[in-house]
């Protein structure tokens, strides 16, 4: 009987191990699609850069909830509220959003900025990006 309850209680960190496994990996996960982890999609062959604190930067990819930025600024901080501006290169043209936001992330080479809530016109900015820059 001792041996039996030993195996149950392996099966059981066995099960744990898994279930933990399982929940790490969907929390690292680069899945893109809004059913998943992220609420939008990324994109990531528009020609953007942001421009905050008198500073212009490479957008990695972005999303109509934030940004990958590349910097190595030590400046910029996590949690700080940053007034943007993101130029987007379009066919024809530039096209300029202005908008606020919070960094959420850092790495030595990037920084992840979450935008406030949209309003109207730069929702409508941001998908005027989006059907421009994809022909549709």
């Amino acid at each position: 009987m001792h041996y039996l309850g030993l195996y149950y209680i392996v099966l059981w960190e066995v099960n744990m191990i898994k279930a933990n496994w399982t929940n790490f990996l969907k929390r690292v996960a680069n899945d893109d699609t809004p059913s998943k982890r992220r609420k939008f999609v990324r994109r990531e062959n528009d020609v953007c850069v942001i421009e905050f604190n008198g500073k212009h930067y490479p957008i990695k990819d972005w999303s109509m909830g934030g940004a990958l930025i590349e910097t190595t600024d030590r400046s910029i901080s996590v949690n700080d509220t940053v007034n943007f501006r993101i130029k987007f290169k379009l066919k024809d043209r530039v096209v300029d959003v202005e908008h606020t936001g919070r960094i959420a992330r850092k790495t030595k080479t990037h920084i992840a900025l979450e935008f406030d809530q949209l309003p109207g016109q730069t929702r409508t900015a941001f998908d005027t990006v989006v059907k421009e820059s994809t022909g549709a």
